[in-house]
């Protein structure tokens, strides 16, 4: 129905319609990680074909939680390391 517009300057209301189109669209997430090897502490940078694509947030042995951003994840190649360990990102199904 365009009753707003995202190309006009400031008006009331701005910021919380800003937020509520752009709702969906969180580029981190939280994914879970698993690896051969136990997994270095929490803080640990995530990285893909040499650059970071996130941090390692919680461990517990061969598996943890990264925050990711994803438009990282899909745009670089490369195998998926915390520091020389190689490892996988589960991403859900519906996470699409």
């Amino acid at each position: 129905m365009n009753g707003v517009s995202f190309t006009k300057g400031c008006y009331i209301g701005q910021e919380l319609t800003s937020r509520m189109k752009h709702r969906a669209t969180s580029r981190k997430r939280i994914l879970t990680v698993t690896a051969d090897n136990p997994l270095p502490a929490a803080g640990a940078s995530v990285t893909r074909g040499g650059g970071e694509i996130g941090e390692l947030i919680a461990v517990y042995g061969t598996g943890g939680f990264a925050l990711v951003r994803l438009d990282r994840l899909e745009e670089s190649g490369g195998d998926i390391r915390i520091g020389e360990i190689k490892v996988a990102l589960n991403k859900p199904a519906w996470l699409a």
